[in-house]
């Protein structure tokens, strides 16, 4: 029989247990939806993806939520247009798109395009929410080793 899948699979486990306080897994999933709601072609989600690998999050689990969200993303396209086009076409933040715009780097993080725009909206407003959710579920779980260590230690 054939093992080799059993090396990615075992992969993926290790980085879902990597860093595993209720925190950093709920941290790691808002990052994961915020990511994952985001176009890839720019650097906008390119400077997500390095935030969530660079904290001390899990990355696993954002991972895995980025993949998932990516997956169903596509669905929210027109919802996540109109919103960016709503606030492109706002006659206050003209004039402050035209001078980010005019800048070297700017143009490559994709603000330009009302979709990137929208989903990075909608994903900065549902960060606090999914974090706020998903860090109870997490404990109830039993994904979290510290806090369960913690609380057997304060019983004895």
């Amino acid at each position: 029989m054939d093992w080799r899948w059993i090396s990615p699979v075992r992969y993926l486990l290790n980085l879902v247990r990597g860093e595993r306080t209720r925190h950093q897994l709920a941290l790691g999933f808002a990052l994961g939806i915020a990511i994952g709601l985001l176009p890839k072609g720019n650097l906008t989600a390119m400077s997500m993806t390095a935030l969530l690998l660079g904290t001390r999050v899990n990355t696993g689990v954002g991972l895995l939520t980025a993949l998932c969200v990516s997956c169903l993303a596509h669905q929210l396209d027109p919802l996540l247009g109109t919103v960016g086009r709503t606030i492109l076409l706002q006659e206050r933040w003209q004039g402050t798109f035209s001078a980010w715009y005019e800048l070297s780097l700017v143009p490559w993080f994709g603000l330009h395009n009302t979709v990137v725009l929208g989903a990075l909206v909608f994903g900065s407003v549902a960060f606090l929410p999914a974090y706020f959710l998903s860090g109870p579920v997490f404990a109830i779980c039993r994904l979290d080793r510290d806090d369960r260590s913690l609380g057997k230690e304060d019983r004895s």
